[in-house]
């Protein structure tokens, strides 16, 4: 199974999605007995977590990609929303109906505003919070990357001021009766990760990176600041990964030998191409996983393994069926689009 989509000099994104798709997983795991090493094992286990915020700095990327191969924003909202909405809706479905969840509860999940009720928020996956930011946020990026791509200090500025959102929006929503754990699942929470990714997708155009050994010095510098958080402490978790993953979209290049053995191989392509079903189906193999086993590196080991592999058969039956029903709406729209100025 290769690659979904090409996507030329930055194909090892789709590697990225497999190491964020796998941290998830570790920290859902128990960490794979990390959490016996102390501080430095909990930061790491902690990190794993922070696959989700790797997650959505790829997605503000590559959502820029998909808007720049689309006609209009309509037609890249149709194919993002196919790519997203299907297999989510199949996994409530899946999750919610034997778990017996209520008529609101599936009503506000499949609105995608569960995030707006403590009742609901989260409660079917265990991992549904990120899928309304995510889809909240397609309806943003083209907006930011207009003006990002007016030049770099214009990116910057973009950065800046998603960062600096993010306390005033918070204060906000506390003084709105907001609970603290609702408003950091809400889309409002997560303008810098999507920001740096449209950062990233500009300055990479700006400052592309001169020689393979950029490349491997931005490999070099995300490991060190992960390595840095996890021995000692340096920098928020989400901070850490959100930076470590702009700066390897913005610097990497499939041609350097790093790249291609950490984010090309074949086994890390496969994850990252299906990284997407990983997400959705792991802890329904993790609570049937902790029946049979409780040694966390075995779990870990083994709700990993499960886990990619249903999900290559999800992605084949449902996640890339979808993705081609996405393009055949865009096609219709094109054809009314056609025959609507003829």
């Amino acid at each position: 199974m290769g690659l979904a989509k090409d996507y030329g000099d930055t194909n090892f994104v789709t590697g990225m999605r497999a190491y964020a798709a796998l941290g998830v997983v570790l920290t859902h795991a128990g960490g794979a007995g990390l959490l016996a090493f102390g501080e430095i094992g909990e930061r790491l286990t902690i990190l794993g977590a922070m696959g989700v915020q790797a997650f959505f700095v790829i997605s503000g990327f590559s959502v820029c990609h998909s808007l720049a191969r689309s006609a209009t924003v309509g037609q890249y909202l149709v194919k993002r929303l196919f790519r997203l909405l299907p297999p989510y809706y199949l996994a409530l479905l899946a999750y919610g109906i034997p778990a017996g969840a209520s008529a609101e509860n599936l009503v506000a999940h499949f609105a995608l505003i569960d995030w707006l009720w403590p009742e609901f928020s989260n409660r079917l996956i265990g991992v549904e919070w990120t899928i309304p930011v995510e889809a909240f946020w397609y309806f943003l990026v083209p907006g930011m990357l207009a003006i990002a791509t007016r030049g770099p200090v214009q990116s910057l500025a973009i950065v800046t001021v998603a960062f600096l959102s993010v306390h005033p929006l918070y204060v906000a929503a506390r003084l709105l009766g907001m609970e603290r754990e609702l408003f950091f699942h809400s889309p409002f929470a997560s303008a810098f990760p999507f920001a740096i990714g449209v950062a990233a997708y500009v300055l990479r155009r700006h400052f592309p990176p001169s020689s393979n050994s950029v490349a491997t010095a931005a490999i070099g510098f995300a490991v060190l600041l992960l390595a840095a958080h996890a021995a000692f402490g340096v920098g928020s978790p989400p901070m850490v990964a959100i930076l470590a993953t702009g700066t390897v979209i913005i610097f990497g290049r499939r041609e350097a030998a790093v790249i291609r053995v950490l984010l090309l191989n074949p086994l890390v392509v496969l994850i990252g191409t299906v990284s997407y079903s990983v997400y959705l189906v792991h802890i329904g193999v993790l609570v049937q996983t902790q029946v049979y086993f409780s040694n966390p590196l075995l779990v870990f080991i083994v709700v990993s393994t499960a886990s990619v592999i249903v999900s290559c058969v999800t992605y084949v039956l449902i996640e890339r069926p979808s993705v081609r029903l996405g393009y055949v709406f865009v096609r219709v729209l094109q054809r009314r689009s056609l025959r609507a100025v003829s």
